[in-house]
């Protein structure tokens, strides 16, 4: 017999539900459109930007001739905003037989302003900073300035007189 495996769609463009929200799953079918058994290994999207669920059971998936597998296509969770494109890769037993499906999105500004500070990303303990501001962050210039500022004072100004006092004993002490 021969082996065979389509993919249909092969090309998946998920859509967003609205401002801030994550696009809806999509579905692509794979059908055993050969005259024997095959038996599907791995479902892998390249750069792991989406996810898979099979809703014909778990891998590896035996398929006989004539039958589906409906898939479900997720965006990942923590894939930063903007045009998002990846490749699932099907896996097989048979030499040659790999069918793929390009996935593509747009990625939502997350996290929405109204969502809770525990879903904010680098939220946990206590953070006066935004983590998006990088070195653009002017609390960050405010400490490195005020540390300058320390050490120059300490370096400009010479020891008291007690300071060098205590200086001498101690290393007259060590000499001795």
């Amino acid at each position: 017999g021969q082996a065979k495996l389509t993919m249909s769609p092969t090309s998946l463009r998920l859509t967003s539900g609205g401002s801030g929200e994550p696009p809806a799953p999509g579905k692509a079918v794979l059908k055993n459109t050969g005259t024997t058994n095959i038996s599907v290994t791995a479902l892998r999207v390249k750069a792991g930007r989406f996810t898979v669920a099979q809703a014909c059971g778990s891998l590896p998936l035996s398929l006989a001739p004539g039958q589906t597998c409906e898939l479900e296509v997720a965006l990942a969770a923590g894939v930063p905003a903007g045009d998002v494109e990846d490749v699932l890769v099907v896996t097989t037993d048979a030499d040659g037989i790999a069918p793929t499906l390009k996935i593509e999105t747009d990625a939502p500004e997350m996290p929405a302003a109204n969502a809770p500070v525990s879903q904010i990303p680098g939220s946990g303990g206590c953070s006066l900073v935004n983590p998006q501001a990088g070195l653009f962050d002017p609390m960050l210039w405010l400490l490195c300035g005020l540390a300058g500022a320390v050490l120059w004072s300490r370096r400009a100004r010479p020891p008291s007189a007690a300071a060098q006092e205590m200086l001498f004993m101690n290393h007259k002490e060590t000499n001795q």
